[in-house]
């Protein structure tokens, strides 16, 4: 994986399940920053939380994040 091009693993890494992604965030920091787009779509695009203390400080903590933050679009309270 070292000589294979950015282009290419972006294109692998939005194929792989969840999981996969979450452990390819692991690997390595090249990985990782290929890798962390597509995490963040998957996982914040659309967050439900309950209307409890600690789900409201968690999207908080979630949406004040410099990263992640960006990719919350929708919110869903329960």
């Amino acid at each position: 994986l070292p000589g294979m091009p950015s282009e290419i693993l972006s294109l692998i890494v939005n194929l792989v399940d969840s999981q996969s992604l979450k452990t390819l965030r692991l690997t390595n920091k090249r990985l990782c920053a290929i890798s962390s787009g597509p995490f963040a779509k998957r996982h914040f695009s659309e967050r439900k939380h309950v209307a409890s203390t600690y789900s409201m400080e968690a999207l908080v903590q979630i949406t004040a994040h410099p990263f992640f933050g960006k990719f919350v679009k929708t919110v869903v309270i329960s």
